[in-house]
């Protein structure tokens, strides 16, 4: 009978989840299963479709890649 040999590969998230974002907590890495609160850098808002927020959570998926509902940090528009 042969020996399976099982490894565990540990998952980690990249610390960050958008482009232009800010997290909190802001750590090198994260674990799965670790939530995160995103704010996006001075000069740009969270935007998805027509709708902006001032932050959104985010959580770290088993493949690595976070969970984000479909925002992006976008350069706010100076108002005139």
């Amino acid at each position: 009978m042969s020996k399976q040999l099982l490894t565990e590969v540990h998952v980690f998230c990249p610390n960050r989840v958008l482009q232009n974002s800010i997290l909190d907590p802001s750590w090198p890495r994260f674990d799965v299963r670790d939530t995160v609160k995103v704010t996006c850098e001075p000069g740009y808002e969270i935007v998805k479709g027509y709708q902006t927020i001032p932050h959104f959570y985010a959580e770290c998926h088993e493949d690595g890649i976070w969970k984000t509902p479909d925002y992006s940090c976008q350069r706010e528009w100076a108002s005139t």
